[in-house]
C-alpha cells in the first residue's frame, strides 16, 4: 500500500530492496482469506524460506538477510512535511529515543510527536529499533507497545514506567492494544 508514497532517493532506495520481497495485493487478498479461514490463532505469510527468516529474526542485525541488511542510514534527509509541527526532545529519554529513531530512518530531525511509520518506518525497522532501544537504554519493550506508542513522546512516557509495559504484555491485553494502537493511527491521520 506504501509503494507510491513519495520518499527522499535514499529511502527510495531501501523501499525498492524491500519490494524485492513483497507479494502482490491479490497475493495479499488470497493469504488473508486462507489465514481468517484456518482457524489458527496465528500465521505467518513469507516470500522467503520460513527456517531462513526465523533465524535472522533471532539476529536482528541480519533481519533482511546479508545481501539487504539495513544498516542505519546516515541522517541525511530532512523531515519530511508533516501535519504536526517539530517538536524537539525534551527530556533525555526523549532525546536518547529521538537519536535511535534519527539514526534508523535517517532523517535529521525527528520531533517528539512525529509518528513512526508517517516517517516512512515500516515493522521490519520496527524490530531493528527495539532490538538498539534494548542495547543503548537497557530497555526490553515489547513489539506491542512499540506499536501503540509510535511517537517519541507516548513511547518515552511507557518506558518511564515499566511496569505498565509488563500489564501490556498479558494475552487478554493484546487485543486491546492492537486496536488502540490502529485507532491512534487513525486519529494521527485525520480519519475516523
Amino acid at each position: 500500500m506504501a509503494v507510491d508514497t513519495p520518499l527522499p532517493r535514499d529511502l527510495e532506495q531501501h523501499r525498492q530492496e524491500n519490494l524485492k520481497h513483497a507479494i502482490l495485493c491479490v497475493e495479499g487478498a488470497q493469504a488473508f482469506r486462507r489465514a481468517l479461514g484456518s482457524g489458527l490463532p496465528q500465521v505467518l505469510v513469507s516470500t522467503r524460506e520460513l527456517s531462513a527468516v526465523c533465524g535472522q529474526l533471532a539476529q536482528p542485525d541480519t533481519l533482511e538477510g546479508p545481501e539487504t541488511a539495513v544498516a542505519p542510514l546516515a541522517a541525511s534527509h530532512p523531515r519530511p512535511p508533516l501535519q504536526n509541527a517539530c517538536v524537539d526532545p525534551q527530556t533525555e529519554m526523549q532525546r536518547s529515543l529521538a537519536s535511535i529513531w534519527q539514526k534508523f530512518l535517517g532523517i535529521e530531525a525527528v520531533g517528539i510527536h512525529d509518528n513512526f511509520f508517517d516517517l516512512g518506518g515500516h515493522s521490519l525497522l520496527l524490530l531493528r529499533v527495539q532490538t538498539q532501544i534494548r542495547s543503548t537504554l537497557g530497555a526490553s519493550v515489547p513489539v506491542t507497545e512499540l506499536l501503540r506508542c509510535p511517537t517519541i513522546a507516548t513511547l518515552a512516557d511507557a518506558l518511564e514506567k515499566p511496569e505498565e509495559l509488563v500489564e501490556a504484555e498479558s494475552g487478554g491485553q493484546r487485543a486491546a492494544i492492537r486496536l488502540e494502537a490502529m485507532q491512534r493511527r487513525r486519529e494521527l491521520r485525520g480519519e475516523q
